[in-house]
């Protein structure tokens, strides 16, 4: 009989009995996980690890390269062809303006 009372007042109070929230405790909980820095070391890692597979992913991109210059050849070569009579044509063997790419 002693039991069963025990037991009974034992279910009343813990019904009675609610987790109380300290909110000032669930600050520091939260801050001290911010601060740890074994948590911040993780979040780091996490974070170096993403980078790492974006840079592994743009090998698979084409890598594009180009070269380009420009050169001004004065005098150049030339020779004059007689094409009639009286009359004879110039013709040069490369251009003044050379473009390279």
């Amino acid at each position: 009989m002693r039991k069963i009372i025990i037991a009974t007042l034992l279910v009343m109070t813990g019904q009675k009995i609610q987790a109380q929230t300290n909110s000032e405790l669930n600050v520091l909980i939260r801050g001290s996980f911010n601060y740890f820095p074994r948590i911040r070391e993780l979040d780091k890692t996490a974070e170096l690890g993403e980078m790492q597979i974006d840079i592994a992913r743009t090998n698979y991109l084409p890598a594009l390269t180009g070269v380009g210059s420009y050169t001004y050849v004065n005098p150049i070569s030339q020779k004059e062809f007689p094409v009639g009579p009286n009359e004879t044509q110039l013709l040069r063997f490369q251009p003044f303006n050379n473009y390279n790419l």
